[in-house]
């Protein structure tokens, strides 16, 4: 679970394990969802009302609120990992620019962390991120200090 400094709330759920669905990053929050399919489909869908208040108003049953669906056409190209090390071998050797900024990846990276940092210490954890702590559980798993259980 996430929740942002203006109170938005959303959730992030990665699976290796999920045989038969789509590749996808999906972000959930209480005003609506964003969807990224493999195939460069994109759909966000907003809510007309933070779900957060609709679920308190009286009478609500299991009815959704209602919702506005948009289709956003994405450019081909420029995501496969390939295309990736491509761009990045350009860009060293010719000055291109890349598809991904340092900025961005580190924001990525980031991200992964506090995924990682979270689950392992059962904890909500604050960014930036105390690099000290992450170092540490980095070296624990190093180690072996954290199985894997068995499945």
């Amino acid at each position: 679970m996430c929740e942002w400094e203006g109170g938005a709330i959303g959730s992030v759920h990665i699976s290796t394990a999920e045989a038969g669905r789509e590749e996808r990053l999906e972000i959930v929050g209480s005003k609506g969802t964003m969807k990224v399919v493999k195939d460069k489909s994109f759909t966000v869908t907003l809510l007309e009302e933070d779900f957060r208040d609709y679920v308190l108003r009286p009478g609500v049953t299991t009815k959704s609120p209602e919702t506005t669906e948009m289709g956003i056409n994405m450019e081909d190209g420029a995501g496969s990992h390939r295309e990736v090390y491509q761009n990045f071998h350009s860009a060293i050797l010719n000055g291109t620019p890349l598809l991904i900024g340092a900025q961005e990846g580190r924001m990525e990276v980031e991200l992964s962390n506090a995924m990682t940092l979270s689950s392992f210490r059962k904890a909500e954890v604050r960014f930036p991120l105390d690099r000290g702590e992450v170092d540490t559980l980095f070296d624990e798993l190093i180690a072996g200090q954290h199985p894997v259980k068995d499945l």
